[in-house]
């Protein structure tokens, strides 16, 4: 399993949350959204995208920043629009999480560090 795909439920918190506090928000405000918060809630000093990475976080930030806008493109027809409910954005984001952390690794494969931790997927659960 992916470590990347770990992070799930924490994320779903952090991105729900940009639909929780109004009715709806469009499919483009959400997608700007998202491109800004992704690349901060998964790239920070104790992160598997830095930690596992010969990258430091603004390095990560760029590259998630990125992958989240290619995932956004790519994905935009099974994302709502407007997202209506904190669960729409959950799923959409977690979507979108998924597919930026599983491109992460592929484009920075040359970039992995092979430790017990690092190939660890279980290690990884949760701390994000």
């Amino acid at each position: 399993m992916n470590p990347s795909h770990l992070f799930s439920a924490a994320l779903i918190l952090c991105l729900g949350a940009s639909v929780s506090a109004q009715d709806s928000i469009s499919r483009e405000a959400w997608s700007a959204y998202m491109q800004d918060a992704l690349p901060e809630f998964l790239c920070h000093e104790e992160s598997y995208f830095v930690e596992c990475f010969e990258v430091d976080i603004e390095q990560c930030k760029r590259s998630l920043s990125a992958l989240a806008r290619s995932c956004l493109e790519s994905l935009a027809e099974h994302i709502p629009d407007p997202i209506r409910s904190a669960q729409e954005g959950a799923t959409a984001g977690q979507m979108i999480g998924s597919c930026a952390g599983s491109r992460y690794d592929l484009v920075n494969l040359a970039l992995k560090i092979s430790t017990e931790q690092c190939n660890d997927p279980m290690y990884w659960a949760g701390r994000q």
